[in-house]
């Protein structure tokens, strides 16, 4: 044949060689077609380059395939609105018209749409802005302190949101980071609530924090609203954080105190305590998750 080039993949084991396919060749579909052939120089080399390009064609089928499979899958069991869930339906007619986001179709991200791989990720790929704060202790009844952290402030009729992360978060963890950007970019001013011992707030009391207890939150709403009584102040919670907001709603409805809250917005609500309780001991959850949060609260200790 008339040998155009040669190409040496592995050393004296095998060569590629091209050639060119004559114009009545009946495998030619242009003037100059190449064609690769190769010639395996020793019996234990019996590799057929043939062979691979026809697997390789089923590779592809199969792969495309499962691309496509899993597009509608996501489009048709994934992409859906948030339930939204109302007690009149005047709230109903008033949440349409003021936050029609409720409404809309949720796209989660395609290749991370599982909420425990979402949680993972986190993990793994962070970036971490760094907004100027302001810090402030404030010393609890008890003798207590806590820590809150102040952004983005402006003058006294910026409205206020006051962000509280979960069990072991703080001001320092990514994702509360973020929720301070983007609170920035709408104009808000935001305030995060360091617990006891977390975010570099010491511990000085035989104390942590607790979902049950409220009386801290109490202490720092009032503190906030004093600080700024011209702003309208609203409230984001995730995971614990938000069962200490729904709380503290409860017990000033309850007792028939003013809350200076206007608005809550609830992430990852934990409802059901013993439900959560029975999640957090499965098997793969209690050796990553659960140990991470272990691990968090031991090093609070030491």
């Amino acid at each position: 044949p008339d040998v155009s080039n040669r190409l040496d993949v592995e050393a004296n084991r095998k060569y590629i060689f091209w050639r060119s396919v004559g114009s009545n060749h009946p495998y030619r579909s242009d003037s100059i077609t190449q064609r690769a052939m190769e010639v395996p120089l020793s019996p234990d080399c019996p590799i057929q380059l043939d062979y691979y390009l026809q697997h390789a064609q089923w590779t592809a089928f199969f792969t495309t395939a499962l691309f496509l499979a899993y597009l509608f899958y996501y489009r048709l069991y994934v992409v859906a609105p948030p339930q939204v869930v109302c007690a009149d339906v005047a709230s109903l007619a008033a949440l349409r018209e003021h936050c029609p986001a409720l409404f809309e179709r949720y796209w989660p991200t395609p290749w991370a749409s599982p909420a425990y791989m979402q949680t993972v990720l986190r993990a793994v790929i962070q970036t971490y802005p760094k907004p100027r704060r302001r810090r402030e202790e404030l010393r609890m009844r008890d003798g207590g302190h806590v820590c809150l952290d102040w952004y983005n402030e402006g003058g006294p009729h910026q409205p206020t949101v006051l962000l509280l992360p979960g069990a072991t978060g703080s001001s320092d963890e990514n994702y509360v980071r973020h929720w301070i950007q983007s609170m920035a970019k709408t104009g808000y001013r935001s305030v995060v609530f360091n617990y006891r011992g977390f975010g570099n707030t010491k511990l000085s009391t035989p104390k942590l924090s607790c979902g049950a207890d409220t009386s801290d939150l109490s202490e720092v709403i009032q503190h906030i609203h004093s600080s700024v009584p011209h702003s309208r102040m609203m409230a984001v919670g995730t995971s614990m954080g938000s069962v200490k907001l729904i709380k503290h709603v409860t017990d000033c409805k309850r007792q028939g105190q003013h809350c200076p809250l206007q608005a809550l917005f609830l992430v990852s609500v934990p409802w059901v305590g013993e439900e959560i309780d029975k999640v957090l001991q499965r098997p793969v959850v209690k050796h990553t998750f659960s140990r991470y949060w272990c691990n968090n609260f031991k090093d609070l200790i030491r």
